[in-house]
């Protein structure tokens, strides 16, 4: 990775975080357009990774009734924008995607009920996409420098963190594994 790259990757990484931090939340806006319209199927299961314990899990169709979105700016790098689902017992997942993503994009899952980070990035590559940490594969659409569409041709887990000073990012408090087979489109 170059280090413009890792530079870019760390100024998107604190753009999500200071805006979890700050309960920015409440800027998560209603996609527009038919909320009956399907852009996803989802399939997961929630962990908590000290017990092993399974918190949840579910399969249902994404729509775009279900789906917000918020824009964040980081004056050095741009927008990044995050599309968010609610999934069950609190988590949500979802993408973002800075001004090009076939540099790369992330992809996320929280908490509703308390602030937590998620940052899961991947690396493009014609019409995959690789996670950088750990293993997860996708099948992208991207057309000119944006993401439509990530289909998941491997399991991917996505580690979640609460965001307290005690938190240790590479001990995930959970983790939310969406299963092969499962896809998500950028709402147009």
């Amino acid at each position: 990775m170059s280090g413009f790259m890792v530079v870019a990757l760390l100024a998107v990484w604190v753009t999500i975080a200071v805006a979890s931090c700050s309960g920015s939340s409440e800027r998560f806006e209603q996609v527009k357009g038919d909320p009956e319209k399907l852009i996803g199927r989802l399939k997961w299961t929630i962990t908590e990774t000290a017990t092993g314990k399974i918190l949840g899990a579910g399969e249902r169709d994404v729509r775009i009734g279900d789906a917000k979105v918020r824009t964040l700016s980081n004056p050095q790098f741009g927008e990044v924008q995050q599309l968010r689902v609610p999934l069950c017992d609190h988590f949500v997942a979802g993408l973002a995607q800075g001004a090009d993503a076939t540099q790369g994009f992330g992809i996320t899952a929280d908490r509703d009920d308390r602030p937590t980070f998620s940052w899961e990035w991947f690396v493009v590559v014609d019409k995959t996409a690789t996670k950088l940490q750990e293993s997860g594969e996708l099948a992208v659409q991207i057309e000119g420098t944006q993401l439509l569409r990530a289909d998941f041709t491997t399991d991917v887990s996505l580690r979640v963190i609460p965001m307290v000073q005690s938190a240790d990012p590479r001990e995930p408090t959970w983790r939310v594994e969406i299963a092969k087979g499962s896809y998500l489109s950028w709402p147009r």
